[in-house]
């Protein structure tokens, strides 16, 4: 897995630069303007986004077409990220921050919301349950370390 990691960071422009040739050629840069992907993110890019976008006062239109598929394996950035739990830390940060800002526009029950982070602790007890039907329990038990550090948060 650290091989997986290294190589990953060592790639990291590569894979930055496809992000935005991601970024290029969906969105309308007439809408955009000079607004792009945060770059300090690795796992909730897209999430960050699109609020991002969503507390400027823009408008995001979803077609009714599937124009693209993500794959998943198990040398993905995903399953790493789940692995180490960085991926819900960093959900966790996110959804710190969105808080903040929902708190800041007075909308409380959207902060209140945020700040209680349910579908990350949900997807934690998820991932930890499937640890354990794979008996896998350290793994399992870093998931509810974890999700008990959120929960006394």
């Amino acid at each position: 897995m650290i091989a997986h990691l290294t190589s990953i960071w060592r790639f990291r422009h590569f894979w930055l630069s496809l992000v935005r040739l991601d970024l290029r050629n969906r969105y309308r840069r007439s809408v955009l303007g000079t607004r792009r992907f945060n770059e300090r993110w690795r796992m909730v890019l897209d999430l960050e986004f699109f609020t991002r976008l969503l507390l400027d006062g823009d408008r995001i239109v979803g077609l009714p077409v599937e124009a693209f598929a993500y794959r998943r394996h198990s040398e993905n950035a995903t399953v790493a990220y789940t692995e180490n739990l960085d991926r819900f830390r960093e959900e966790s940060r996110l959804l710190d921050e969105l808080g903040h800002a929902a708190a800041a526009r007075g909308w409380d029950e959207a902060a209140r919301i945020a700040r209680r982070k349910t579908i990350v602790k949900l997807n934690l007890l998820y991932c930890g349950g499937i640890d354990l039907a794979r008996l896998r329990p350290h793994q399992a038990w870093r998931k509810a370390s974890l999700l008990w550090r959120l929960n006394a948060a």
